[in-house]
């Protein structure tokens, strides 16, 4: 398991929720059903600093996998990603970069964690790490 930076709260919701997307678009959920609340992966917020963080699983085994849906918005994670673009942390060919993978993955067998940009996995930590630094205590 690996644990990324995210500002705060709301934006790991959003973010978790924009993946689940990509998997399994509004216009795919049945008319009976409510998914609204659905997010791909869950969030920790460090007890005393208030920094939170995001859990994908960076092993190779079935549950890091998703289809990427046939209908996902190749912009769905742009909301995100702007921000560091905008601030001059990333290039913009890191946003082109997910949006061309968006792209080639639809309808793919797809390891979310190996999707995400290297700015994030290079700042993400083990479950080991973020438990001698407290984050479940």
């Amino acid at each position: 398991m690996r644990y990324i930076p995210v500002t705060d709260e709301a934006t790991a919701s959003a973010l978790s929720r924009a993946i689940y997307r990509l998997a399994r678009t509004a216009a795919e959920v049945p008319a009976d059903e409510d998914d609204s609340q659905m997010t791909y992966t869950y969030w920790v917020s460090h007890p005393t600093t208030g920094e939170v963080r995001m859990a994908f699983v960076d092993d190779d085994i079935p549950q890091a996998y998703t289809t990427i849906s046939l209908l996902a918005d190749e912009n769905s994670l742009t909301p995100f990603l702007q921000p560091y673009v905008t601030n001059n942390s990333i290039p913009s060919s890191v946003l082109n970069n997910v949006r061309d993978g968006i792209i080639a993955s639809k309808g793919v067998w797809t390891h979310i964690y190996n999707f995400l940009p290297d700015f994030w996995k290079n700042a993400s930590i083990s479950q080991e790490q973020m438990s001698s630094a407290g984050w479940f205590s």
